[in-house]
């Protein structure tokens, strides 16, 4: 596969793809909450205290698939389908984004001004009154 081939059948098709997903994710899940409302809401169900630690928990399955089809290839020499790689690749790519975003969004709630009186609670800043 030349360059040109892999931008056109893999890198253009992908990137259309995360759009249309993470787009239609966001307008099932209701575009006035938080892009991140899943993985907030499960971190009080989960083991893991963050909503980045419930994407990654989440994003495990698909990289636990996608380590066998390379398993299965090596071994095996079984091919998997377009429609698997395709899957478990995007939805993988997907998770890593929505990470991305996640810490982004605490990066920014850390950016506050110097003296500000606050108190840290895992991924958010709260405020406080200055004369607590």
């Amino acid at each position: 596969m030349t360059s040109k081939e892999f931008t056109t059948t893999v890198v253009e098709p992908r990137l259309e793809l995360i759009r249309k997903v993470l787009s239609a994710k966001g307008t099932e899940y209701g575009a006035d909450k938080s892009a991140f409302h899943t993985f907030e809401q499960a971190s009080k169900l989960s083991f893991h205290k963050t909503p980045q630690g419930v994407a990654w928990e989440f994003m495990c399955k698909h990289l636990q698939s996608i380590k066998d089809m390379i398993d299965d290839r090596q071994q095996f020499g079984t091919v998997p389908s377009k429609a698997l790689v395709e899957e478990k690749i995007g939805d993988t790519i997907n998770y890593l984004i929505l990470l991305e975003g996640m810490f982004q969004e605490d990066i920014n709630y850390k950016e506050i001004p110097t003296g500000t009186n606050t108190t840290t609670t895992y991924d958010k800043i709260i405020f406080t009154d200055q004369n607590e």
